[in-house]
């Protein structure tokens, strides 16, 4: 009856209106910056540099009679001992150096932060046989100066490679870490991916192509006509 005809007329309207487009989706968040890794190929250049000072410094004095053989409770064995404080580290800084500037990052991250834990502990003991009353150079001098600077400069490392290895750089293709703010090639051809599908679009409604078949009806107007019909 004339219900039956208004559903029949309702549903009809529905399934011949124009599709809406669907919402657009909602913006991604925005990503986190990239960490920039911390630079440490000057830190290291400068604890190879105090070290330097600090050995050349010691034997040189030991050479001079003075300080190691002046004092009676200063040994010759301190007086060894800090210029292998400063050997020894000279050496190993200034290979990490070589390798921190010629090397990859990625695979220096882990044993770099090792060695500056190393370093900590290393001129820590050294800088406190140096330096003590007790020591062979406990008045300021070079030898004074360039442990200070050494292990104040290494705690500087630890803190530098603690950073780089707990929250790394992400990583390039080639495994290497990628400074902030860098962009990936993928995005670029993405983008250019979606403008080349808007141009063809756009070429075929100019070019008047067929438009695409409507969508079949819903299943609820499916099942209001067959019950007009019966």
């Amino acid at each position: 009856g004339e219900d039956s005809t208004t559903l029949r007329t309702i549903m009809m309207s529905e399934a011949g209106a124009a599709p809406v487009d669907p919402a657009p989706p909602a913006p991604a968040p925005a990503p986190a910056p990239a960490h920039a890794l911390l630079d440490t190929s000057w830190p290291w250049g400068l604890v190879a540099l105090a070290s330097l000072i600090e050995f050349a410094a010691a034997a040189d004095a030991e050479n001079n009679g003075s300080p190691c053989d002046a004092p009676l409770n200063v040994t010759r064995s301190k007086c060894n001992w800090a210029i292998a404080v400063g050997v020894i580290a000279f050496v190993l800084a200034l290979a990490i150096m070589f390798c921190v500037i010629f090397l990859k990052r990625a695979a220096m991250l882990l044993p770099e932060c090792v060695m500056a834990g190393f370093f900590c502990i290393w001129w820590a003991v050294g800088t406190a046989v140096n330096t003590s009353v007790l020591g062979p150079f406990p008045d300021v001098g070079n030898v004074y100066y360039a442990s200070w600077v050494a292990i104040f400069t290494s705690a500087y490392l630890l803190y530098a490679t603690t950073v780089n290895v707990t929250m790394p750089a992400p990583e390039s293709e080639e495994g290497e870490p990628k400074p902030a703010g860098a962009r990936t090639g993928t995005s670029r051809a993405h983008r250019g991916h979606k403008r080349d599908e808007g141009a063809e679009r756009s070429s075929a409604t100019a070019a008047g192509a067929a438009p695409t078949a409507p969508e079949p009806l819903a299943p609820e107007a499916e099942y209001a006509d067959a019950a007009v019909a019966e």
